[in-house]
Formats: C-alpha cells, sequence, structure tokens
C-alpha cells in the first residue's frame, strides 16, 4: 500500500470513487494510517462542506 502505483491501482479495483475523489495515503503504520482528501465537486454537498461520507 505504500507504493502510489499499488495504492492506485486498488482504489480503481476496489473503490473507483475513491479514486476519482482524490484520495491520497500519506502515512500507514500497523496501528494508525493517514489519508488526504481533495476538495472539489465530487465531495461536497450544496452547503460548501465536504460530505459526511466522504470523511
Amino acid at each position: 500500500m505504500l507504493n502510489p502505483i499499488f495504492f492506485k491501482l486498488f482504489l480503481i479495483l476496489k473503490l473507483p470513487l475513491a479514486f476519482l475523489a482524490g484520495v491520497k495515503l500519506k502515512f500507514l503504520n500497523e496501528t494508525q494510517s493517514t489519508v488526504q482528501l481533495k476538495y472539489n465537486c465530487l465531495n461536497k454537498n450544496p452547503f460548501k462542506s465536504i460530505y459526511f461520507a466522504a470523511l
């Protein structure tokens, strides 16, 4: 998962909308992980905030 190419391949195969939304893996170890999500039209609601499901 730490390899960006394998992570993008995983997203395309298992979570295609996460790939389109721009999810990036920043940190990963045995107990925690950190991801980054772009703020774009796929994950914002009419009130100009991120959908709770995207969080």
